[in-house]
């Protein structure tokens, strides 16, 4: 579990749909700059998903809501903000345990401060059997990602890495990088 700082956040991003059965989460950590609530933390962060990655999602899910958790871990306030709205390519998509792999930069190094996230829901037309996206796709989802980067910051939502050690300081996200090999996890297999 991350330890979330006072002045920092931690935001599920939740999926749903028939094409994820069991459900998909993604996971960011942030810094609260403006400061803000967590009702308009999580508000902005739904409506800059919904702006600039949704468009590329299949049919198949729906972007559920987003649930914000505002730091200190024990005491920092909650709030969801609903959304229910569906990707826009008409597809079933890729299964449920293949997602695109997105790398989230720091400008530290060491394995401490590098983390990714495993974004599900897209067309399987984009990935070749070797599992490569499609070049031209790719430099799409890139253009995405960092539109969605940059309207985080214009929210005052920084993207940053938060850390099970409250020892380490959270670290600000420079760069989210869209991987050319889509990732897999094996918890989202049926069972």
């Amino acid at each position: 579990m991350s330890v979330i700082p006072s002045g920092f956040g931690q935001a599920n991003i939740v999926f749903s749909g028939g094409s994820l059965p069991t459900g998909a989460e993604v996971t960011l950590g942030f810094e609260n700059t403006v400061p803000q609530t967590a009702a308009a933390c999580a508000t902005a962060i739904r409506a800059a998903w919904a702006t600039h990655i949704l468009d590329q999602q299949v049919t198949a899910i729906t972007l559920d809501h987003v649930l914000v958790k505002l730091g200190p871990n024990a005491t920092g306030p909650s709030a969801i903000s609903v959304s229910g709205v569906t990707g826009s390519i008409n597809s079933a998509g890729t299964s449920p345990a293949q997602a695109l792999l997105v790398r989230k930069h720091t400008a530290l190094g060491g394995r401490r401060h590098r983390g990714r996230m495993y974004v599900p829901g897209f067309y399987e037309g984009n990935f070749n059997s070797a599992g490569a996206a499609d070049s031209t796709w790719l430099a799409t989802m890139q253009t995405s990602f960092n539109d969605f980067y940059a309207a985080m910051i214009t929210a005052g939502v920084d993207l940053t890495l938060l850390h099970a050690d409250g020892v380490i300081s959270p670290t600000t996200i420079t760069s989210l990088e869209v991987e050319v090999t889509m990732g897999t996890q094996r918890r989202r297999q049926r069972r």
